[in-house]
């Protein structure tokens, strides 16, 4: 995996720039991590990079290389892996300003780390000079714009045009610009609805609530009737002795009393 150094420091707007390649082999847990070092003109920059650290990442990727390297061969170019990688990381870099309207760079010193995580002083911003924008130095310009027509677009089967791209100059260049951050959401206002429809709806969620009412009143009424009539009921064995009951037996107690008639006290 190859990346931007953590350090908020690393632009391609210095002198002198980091990709972290980070990998890991099959028996071991723990990553490692080599830093390659590029200068502005996409070289690496081996006063920083070792050339043992180079070799080392060059066995790691030496599929990727292998892969790119015979998609050079079948378009009939010789390609310099290390400087397509720097195209694409700094091209996309000065490209995304530009985009947003900027022409030089700004970055933050980092605060103490926590848990990992790297936190930016806001506060302490840094400003970089547009020395090494590809879109404002003539010769970085000559270098990444012939890459990009030499090696690039036959890399990616692109058509290269037959004229070379315009010399950079006080007019063609880019400038920094006031850019606008346009954002949209759904937005819903609130209309009085045609008398039938608004009708229609005020019947239909009255109808939900009354419905969940009624049934409720519904459950609760069969709950005591039911409670009320066990109550009421006269033990069964009586039932199957005498055809008559007294009031006493019959009354809300579920126990007979020893005020009941004689008939009742004589089966209990």
């Amino acid at each position: 995996m190859a990346g931007f150094g953590l350090h908020t420091q690393n632009t391609p707007a210095q002198d002198s720039w980091v990709v972290n390649v980070v990998y890991e082999y099959q028996n071991e847990t723990m990553p490692h991590k080599i830093d390659i070092n590029f200068v502005p003109d996409g070289t690496i920059d081996f006063s920083k990079t070792k050339k043992s650290d180079l070799e080392i990442v060059n066995t790691v990727m030496q599929p990727m290389i292998t892969n790119v390297e015979i998609a050079a061969m079948r378009q009939g170019i010789v390609v310099d892996f290390w400087r397509v990688v720097n195209w694409l990381f700094v091209s996309s870099y000065w490209a995304l300003l530009a985009d947003l309207g900027q022409t030089t760079a700004t970055t933050y010193p980092s605060l103490p780390s926590f848990q990992g995580y790297y936190l930016m002083d806001f506060s302490s911003p840094v400003h970089h000079p547009e020395t090494n924008n590809i879109w404002v130095n003539d010769t970085l310009y000559g270098i990444y714009s012939e890459l990009l027509l030499g090696t690039i677009m036959p890399l990616l089967g692109s058509p290269v045009p037959l004229a070379t791209f315009a010399p950079l100059n006080e007019t063609n260049r880019i400038h920094p610009t006031t850019t606008t951050f346009w954002r949209t959401y759904i937005c819903s206002v609130r209309e009085l609805k045609a008398p039938l429809p608004a009708m229609v709806s005020i019947i239909v969620s009255e109808y939900a609530f009354v419905k969940g009412a009624y049934g409720l009143f519904i459950f609760l009424a069969s709950w005591y009737e039911k409670r009320k009539y066990r109550q009421r009921m006269v033990p069964f064995p009586i039932l199957l002795t005498t055809g008559n009951v007294c009031e006493g037996c019959d009354s809300d107690d579920t126990v007979l009393l020893d005020a009941c008639c004689d008939r009742c006290r004589h089966y209990v």
